[in-house]
């Protein structure tokens, strides 16, 4: 059966889209979601929050997962249309450049029991086409509030301390805050954004009430960061955030602290000693000021492995988190040679490049002995290397970057008694925003291991998978360990024995899949079991959030499980008809793709076919649309629009995919996808329509009227009748009315008609966006325009 469908009537400015389902797939040709961000990305104990959950490629059928037993996350709603980011666009070089994945939000809340402690967690997504990588959520007890700003002026705080939520959604976009110092000190600001996966780093300025700039940041190593700089009583601050690049996306969530005095940064020593008190010298980031704290208490028993320390002062006080330890913690005076105690840990300052402490201390033969050196892990900016040598100056071990970071790990046997020499070098300084820390610990391992999982393991219903796992023994632990899966799915099962063996370090095991029961996914959590000193002892296997690694070069925490997902194949092929075929197409007009469905034998369900997630090149407003395909229909023409604005001197891609619900083994509707087998490509040619709002400013009073002169400009052999609309921003919808001027083929002029309802506070300049709509064989043709209204408020 031949038959083409298209979807006529489609408003260009509110796509619904249609019906839509997703994906799976054996092995090759999934489409699986991916969870990009929480917005806000933080919320508060004890509270149920709403939040909007971004996600690439959703499905209805899709699951949450959070990775902690007592937080719960609930979508209340289906996604919502496309986040394609908003005028302005790059132009020249910069309009080639890779597109970020096209988000969709769906409605959900949080709720947080008031017994769960503040700290980051895990969660994630899965459907019948596989799961996503795990992204980050705040939980947090502090006061938190959501940006909330009129145009481009600054939003107000009322008081410090307080948190800000916010997003940086296009680009060019600036995200300001003021407040009005309440003390003469000190005030931190302290950013988080690449911590939740944002994929943007952040540009901090802080400018006075005389527009003086006095303190800036840019996060050029991804890590975040703080600024601290100095206020007056009474005066009042502006901070402005955005990306060091302006460039701007639905996905670029942050979090922004505003906290009088010193806050954060780093300390010395960087780690305090249970039962122990020091002095502790701490260092603001951003500005040249360093704080004393005396006498801080490292209590003995604690149900957390971190201390805050707050000192209160007429400055604005100082505030920090210190990690707690069994070691000895020292502080080294000086890069001259200093004997150490083994076990301990020392903190050393780096002021430059190419500097190097160096220890000295003493093993016994058959010391198990592990020499860690962090900084990036405690936010410094030193790229530490590690050698350690024997009494004859014999090269024992050396690393440079272990984990993905550059924060080096050594472990190793002593060979005999004696002296070992430990130098700290550093290899480079990841900024030059002065001094930086760093913090050396030296101890003794007893017998152990760390098992490492995949975080994200995909399983075809009725098929099998391979699970690698890695195992690090130390101590000198060198037996058989049985692993032992928890949690599997219904109709999952281990298959073999899952033991590794005495002296490997890799074991790839298998998951099997029944094929008869329902498709789901579940969070698997791995377990090493071993028999030591005539007892039986396990740890849960460690597992790293892929996505969040290739953002942050410091080691991220392990998420507390393995998020299997078993998976559909789709039973359709989507192919592109002509697919090497470059397709003129008009600019702002409406682009037409002839594809095929080839369905398997048995498959005659509608397949809806929708814009993929993932594109090539940046977007700049191309809209790919939504279309079912009904039952049995085997062609389909897709739509995709086409702005007035893309160059033709650059081809352009949209990729697509399709979709179709099915059902699974135990009767269960689940929806597949497939890709298309290649990219649609477009080439652009000059324009059928094109508007032309007034070069001039035009007035309006309230409760008066005004007129904004329009003219089009149609192609030869263009002559369908056009419709211009003004679109107003949401502040002033109710302040202005302006109703749709329709100019038919005769006409090429007119004028909408534009009145101010009543008196407002919203006095100024607005650009505001004017469209030409028309169709073209029942496809949009659109021409945009900027009219730019002066509102008076008198």
């Amino acid at each position: 059966m031949f038959s083409v469908f298209k979807l006529r009537g489609i408003s260009l400015l509110s796509l619904v889209l249609v019906f839509h389902l997703v994906s799976s797939s054996v092995v090759v040709a999934q489409v699986a979601p991916a969870a990009s961000y929480l917005f806000p990305p933080v919320v508060s104990v004890g509270q149920t929050s709403n939040v909007q959950v971004g996600l690439c490629d959703w499905t209805h059928d899709t699951q949450y997962f959070v990775h902690h037993a007592k937080v719960l996350l609930e979508p209340t709603g289906e996604a919502g249309d496309f986040l394609l980011t908003p005028p302005p666009y790059w132009s020249g070089t910069r309009a080639g450049t890779s597109a970020l994945p096209i988000c969709r939000e769906v409605a959900a809340t949080v709720t947080v029991p008031a017994e769960v402690p503040p700290g980051m967690i895990y969660w994630q997504v899965a459907n019948a086409s596989g799961s996503s990588s795990a992204s980050r959520l705040l939980i947090s007890n502090e006061v938190e509030i959501v940006e909330h700003r009129l145009r481009d002026d600054p939003q107000t705080l009322e008081s410090l301390p307080v948190a800000v939520s916010g997003r940086l959604s296009r680009l060019t976009e600036v995200d300001r805050y003021q407040f009005r110092a309440e003390h003469t000190g000190y005030v931190t600001v302290k950013l988080m954004a690449r911590v939740f996966g944002a994929n943007f780093r952040g540009l901090l300025e802080v400018f006075d009430d005389q527009q003086k700039r006095i303190a800036d940041f840019a996060d050029v190593q991804g890590l975040d960061g703080s600024l601290t700089f100095p206020v007056q009583l009474g005066r009042v601050y502006r901070v402005a955030l955005c990306d060091v690049d302006f460039r701007g996306d639905s996905s670029f969530v942050y979090r922004l602290s505003f906290t009088p005095g010193i806050c954060g940064g780093l300390c010395i020593p960087a780690a305090g000693q249970r039962g122990t008190s020091a002095e502790v010298l701490q260092l603001a980031g951003g500005f040249a000021a360093e704080t004393l704290v005396s006498s801080v208490k490292f209590p003995e028993e604690s149900t957390t492995d971190l201390l805050r320390v707050q000192r209160e002062s007429p400055e604005g006080g100082s505030d920090f988190r210190m990690q707690l330890t069994e070691l000895p913690e020292l502080v080294a005076k000086s890069p001259d040679e200093q004997q150490i105690p083994f076990p301990c840990a020392v903190t050393m300052r780096f002021q430059s490049a190419q500097q190097h402490y160096q220890f000295l201390f003493d093993v016994k033969q058959g010391d198990h002995v592990q020499v860690l050196a962090q900084s990036t892990k405690l936010g410094g900016r030193t790229d530490i290397s590690l050698r350690v040598f024997d009494s004859e100056m014999q090269l024992i071990a050396e690393q440079d970057d272990s984990n993905g970071t550059t924060d080096p790990e050594l472990d190793f046997e002593a060979k005999a008694d004696g002296q070992l020499r430990c130098i700290v070098s550093c290899a480079g300084m990841l900024t030059e925003a002065g001094p930086t820390v760093a913090r050396m610990q030296v101890r003794k391992l007893l017998p152990g291991l760390r098992l490492t999982a995949p975080q994200q393991i995909t399983l075809p219903s009725g098929g099998t998978t391979e699970v690698r796992f890695d195992l690090k023994r130390h101590g000198g632990l060198d037996i058989p360990v049985t692993i032992v899966a928890e949690n599997l799915p219904p109709g999952v099962t281990a298959v073999g024995d899952w033991v590794i063996p005495a002296g490997a370090k890799q074991l790839k095991a298998k998951l099997e899949s029944s094929g008869d029961s329902v498709v789901t996914a579940a969070a698997v959590q791995f377990r090493a079991v071993w028999e030591s000193a005539e007892k039986s002892q396990s740890q849960l296997a460690e597992s790293a959030p892929a996505e969040l690694m290739k953002l942050l070069p410091v080691a991220c925490e392990s998420v507390p499980a393995s998020l299997l997902a078993v998976t559909l194949t789709a039973p359709f092929d989507l192919l592109v008809v002509d697919r090497e075929r470059q397709r003129d197409v008009p600019r702002g007009s409406t682009s037409l793709t002839e594809l095929e469905i080839r369905r398997h034998e048995g498959f005659t369900g509608p397949v809806t076919v929708v814009m993929s997630a993932k594109q090539s090149r940046d977007r700049q407003g191309i809209r790919g649309m939504t279309v079912v395909v009904p039952a049995e229909a085997d062609r389909v023409v897709y739509p995709t629009f086409m702005p007035e604005w893309l160059a033709t001197d650059i081809t352009r891609r949209i990729v697509v995919h399709g979709e179709a619900q099915i059902e699974d083994p135990a009767g269960q509707l689940r929806v597949v996808s497939r890709p298309a087998d290649a990219r649609i490509t477009m080439i652009m040619e000059g324009a059928l329509l094109k508007l032309s709002a007034p070069a001039g400013t035009v007035q309006l009073n309230p409760n008066m009227s005004a007129e904004i002169p329009i003219q089009i400009f149609r192609t030869q052999g263009f002559s369908e009748s056009v419709s211009v609309e003004l679109h107003l921003p949401p502040e002033l919808r109710g302040i202005i009315r302006c109703n749709p001027l329709v100019l038919d083929a005769t006409e090429d002029s007119g004028a909408l008609h534009i009145e101010a309802l009543s008196r407002h506070e919203l006095a100024g300049f607005w650009g505001i966006r004017v469209t030409a709509s028309a169709h073209r064989d029942g496809w949009p043709v659109v021409s945009e325009a900027t009219a730019e209204i002066e509102l008076s408020g008198n």
